[in-house]
């Protein structure tokens, strides 16, 4: 149903959400981050919903506190990503990257602490602005979008060693960094900026070039899509198709073709690489 609220149930004519954002499909099973319940959800091939984690209901109270899945708080959690039985949560109002072992059923902070900044550092030294796009490589790297910042970061997931690997501000205005992918095999690194781009970047050749900071558009850099100047209802659906305000991403895990939320048209796309 359209109705916001927080109910678990069988059903759309039962259940309910309240803004919704990011979703991960995981053993069958649909995980999402409901937003304004600040709240993480579980739906099943059944039709059943059920809440995993979040005290909002049935007041939508916020928090930002660890612990078992019972007692876990956050704070607009945005988007999850699930690799090795950890999902990974990008919490935008608490400024951190929190995770959840789905069998031992513990949340804990691996990132930030709750307070605005940019620094980069290992677990809770480290700062977020605004993070709201997340996703985890089998590789042990966990990779964020961090929005108020402008930049793409990278998480040890075993050290908590965060790293800055791309200043959108550098790129030029209107870059925001909206959302992030990784490819399977862990050697590409995908991100959507606000201007309307898809950029592909070569992992490796970051790796070899951090002590820069930032990494312009340079030999490194694959432009797959580019941007038309408005978001109009009619942009161009091609080889280089016109998108307004590219935003989610995930792999078609058959063709490895790239989904996108176009949010700004209101569409899914498929990207052929």
């Amino acid at each position: 149903t359209k109705a916001s609220g927080w109910a678990d149930g069988l059903g759309t004519g039962v259940t309910r959400l309240t803004q919704p954002r990011g979703v991960h499909h995981h053993n069958g099973e649909v995980w999402l981050c409901d937003y304004s319940n600040h709240a993480i959800r579980k739906y099943q091939t059944t039709g059943q919903l059920t809440t995993l984690l979040g005290q909002g209901y049935p007041t939508a109270t916020s928090g930002f506190t660890d612990g078992n899945a019972a007692a876990a708080a956050f704070n607009k959690p945005a988007e999850i990503s699930i690799a090795n039985d950890i999902a990974y949560i990008a919490e935008k109002d608490s400024q951190a990257i929190r995770k959840f072992d789905v069998n031992l059923l513990v949340v804990s902070t691996l990132a930030g602490n709750g307070a605005l900044g940019k620094s980069d550092g290992y677990g809770s030294d480290a700062r977020f602005w605004q993070p709201i796009s997340i996703t985890a490589d089998d590789h042990g790297m966990v990779y964020v979008a961090d929005y108020g910042n402008e930049r793409f970061r990278r998480i040890n997931a075993e050290t908590g060693l965060v790293e800055t690997l791309l200043h959108t501000e550098s790129l030029g205005a209107d870059k925001r960094a909206d959302g992030v992918l990784v490819s399977p095999d862990g050697n590409t690194l995908y991100v959507s900026e606000r201007e309307g781009l898809i950029r592909g970047y070569s992992l490796r050749t970051l790796s070899a070039s951090l002590t820069q900071n930032y990494i312009k558009a340079d030999s490194a850099l694959r432009l797959f899509v580019s941007a038309g100047s408005s978001a109009t209802s009619g942009s161009t659906i091609g080889a280089t198709p016109s998108l307004a305000q590219p935003y989610g991403m995930a792999f078609d895990t058959q063709s490895a073709d790239i989904i996108v939320a176009e949010f700004g048209n209101h569409r899914v796309l498929k990207m052929n690489l």
